[in-house]
């Protein structure tokens, strides 16, 4: 009894302390825990006396627990909080570390026969195969300012890794509408270079669109650049306009991909990029847009002083939402030889589809490359044929593809690669403009595309008390859980604060997004890697820790169930309506007048 005494009075002590010192508003956080762990542990030594004193036949209830001194500190956390669960509630500093390796199996469709005098050949057999490992580190300096780097080891040959730095930047973000990015980062030339960056596990595909293919592994694109990066938002209502504007030096070099093992260094000059796309409120993970490169290159394979003017148009249509990927881009590549009229335009595109089945992930692409044999791809010509994979999960390895891309030589006389332009891909298009309107058809027919949401109103969106905004629209408050705004009016930096995975809220917010669990752990995972977010949402397993998240952070925002809002939450009208404990699942399209998210 005397040790049980000695516990209660140092517990008490310790409760003294915790209620007369003054502390800063970043210790609240930290005493508020250490005064609930105090109230436990009174509640704990109080059942074991209670336990000590009854007879050992009976088990009564512990007695009612004596009054606690009052403390000048709020309400804590929730008493089911353990202390392992604080780290969670503040932002890491340091350096913080991730990684992704790839482990496969490939099998060729080769029958090249194995005789004992010259060995097995290459390729005749399948094969176990170690691909890409991938670090990156990432380090926050402040709120709006941040360090990424990229280190990838590519594999070689006979088991050999080649290292490269992929990405090391300083991103500033000072605003929706302004971010800016010093240091060696992807170029913004066509939407899949920057949506997928050099992760293979984002991908719903096997592989990358030749096209698209990086440059040191013979693709035909500037795909890496040195330099400086501005993006944002323009102002536009609910068209969701976007910009990019890029310019550095991106000195490529590019290996043949005919066998050649020739080695081009186009010594590029520095370049300017520009991009416009809108994501448009109506429908969600749609994105329209296009860009245009400019830069100057040397074609030492073909002669030491000459030298190109190159453009780069692209367009794009994309849609990513409810498990469904129909990516559409198309490019022309244009070289002028300088004093010269020789001009070269070299089209290319692809279109790919493919719907999520769990862990299965099918698709299907159609891609079209057409270079000139005079130019500086002369070893890519005529490619053109469609892919088709089936792609099954650990992260989407071990795909199976079939993929029937041809590839024509200008040693055939009847498919020698010409020069040429955009009519003979468009004409193709326009003679099979059924085909997609089908598509589209179809796809605006699938469920979650149409822009009425059905809205489950039973859970409110509350955010700190201090925060000026009062109302806030459906298509608003997705594009903030989904990261694409990220700042309140005022500069105030949006911090998401979400349930942990099976809550009720958590279901609500994965029916906004149009994700499942596993594409809403890869989608934040994939900002992260893209440089988009310094860190996944704060998950959170209780409503209490999320009542002193919504405290701690001025600019947080979450979803709760009607019956846990606490009287410190301020509950936003949602499309100009408090919450009600029903569902809507009409299209409300006479809204009142909200407030914006951002001023800006």
């Amino acid at each position: 009894m005397s040790y049980i005494r000695k516990i209660v009075i140092t517990l008490c002590l310790l409760s003294g302390m915790c209620a007369s010192q003054t502390v800063g508003s970043s210790d609240q956080a930290t005493i508020r825990l250490l005064v609930e762990q105090v109230k436990e542990l009174q509640e704990s030594v109080k059942a074991l006396r209670a336990k000590q004193r009854s007879p050992p036949v009976a088990s009564p209830e512990a007695p009612p627990a004596e009054p606690v001194p009052p403390q000048p500190i709020e309400e804590a956390v929730s008493t089911a909080q353990t202390p392992t669960a604080f780290p969670a509630m503040h932002d890491l500093h340091g350096i913080q570390w991730r990684g992704f390796a790839e482990f496969n199996y490939k099998v060729f469709n080769q029958r090249a026969p194995e005789l004992g005098t010259f060995g097995f050949e290459g390729g005749s057999a399948g094969s176990f195969y170690t691909g890409d490992f991938d670090l990156q580190l990432t380090s926050r300096i402040n709120e709006r300012t941040g360090i990424l780097a990229e280190i990838a080891l590519g594999e070689g040959d006979a088991q050999t890794f080649d290292v490269d730095l992929g990405r090391v930047f300083l991103k500033y973000d000072h605003g929706n509408h302004f971010s800016l990015m010093l240091g060696r980062y992807h170029t913004a030339v066509g939407y899949y270079n920057r949506a997928f960056e050099s992760g293979k596990w984002q991908h719903m595909t096997a592989d990358r669109p030749v096209v698209m293919e990086f440059a040191v592994d013979g693709g035909l694109l500037p795909t890496h650049a040195v330099g400086a990066s501005a993006s944002g938002l323009i102002p536009s209502g609910a068209l969701g306009l976007n910009y990019l504007v890029e310019y550095g030096s991106s000195d490529t070099i590019r290996p043949e991909i005919n066998g050649s093992d020739l080695v081009n260094d186009e010594n590029r000059g520095n370049h300017i990029s520009l991009g416009l796309f809108l994501r448009p409120d109506g429908i969600a993970g749609l994105q329209v847009g296009g860009s245009y490169y400019h830069d100057k290159i040397s074609a030492p394979v073909l002669a030491p002083h000459i030298r190109f003017g190159q453009a780069i148009v692209n367009a794009h249509v994309v849609y990513v939402r409810h498990g469904i990927e129909f990516l559409n881009e198309g490019f022309l590549i244009r070289h002028s030889l300088e004093e010269s009229r020789t001009v070269f335009n070299m089209p290319a595109f692809y279109s790919q589809f493919s719907k999520r089945f769990g862990s299965i992930s099918p698709f299907f692409r159609y891609q079209y490359v057409n270079a000139n044999p005079h130019s500086i791809f002369e070893d890519v010509l005529l490619r053109q044929g469609p892919s088709l994979v089936h792609g099954t999960t650990l992260t989407r390895a071990l795909p199976s593809r079939r993929n029937w891309t041809t590839h024509f030589a200008k040693a055939c006389p009847i498919w020698t690669a010409c020069n040429c332009n955009w009519h003979s891909p468009s004409e193709y298009l326009m003679r099979k403009k059924w085909v997609t309107f089908l598509l589209l058809s179809w796809l605006l027919a699938v469920p979650g595309v149409s822009p009425c949401v059905a809205q489950n109103i039973d859970v409110a969106v509350v955010v700190n008390e201090s925060n000026s905004v009062s109302m806030i629209t459906m298509a608003q408050l997705r594009k903030v859980f989904s990261g694409e705004k990220r700042y309140w009016a005022g500069g105030i930096v949006v911090k998401l604060v979400v349930r942990a995975p099976g809550t009720h809220e958590r279901l609500v917010l994965l029916k906004l997004l149009g994700m499942s669990e596993s594409e809403y752990k890869q989608y934040w995972s994939s900002q992260v890697l893209r440089g988009e977010a310094q860190a996944e949402p704060l998950t959170l397993p209780s409503v209490g820790m999320q009542k002193e998240a919504l405290t701690i952070f001025p600019g947080a925002i979450a979803l709760t169930d009607l019956k846990d809002v606490k009287p410190s939450m301020k509950v936003l009208k949602l499309d100009g309506r408090m919450p009600l404990a029903r569902q809507d699942t009409h299209c409300n399209r006479h809204h009142t007048e909200t407030r914006p998210v951002s001023s800006d």
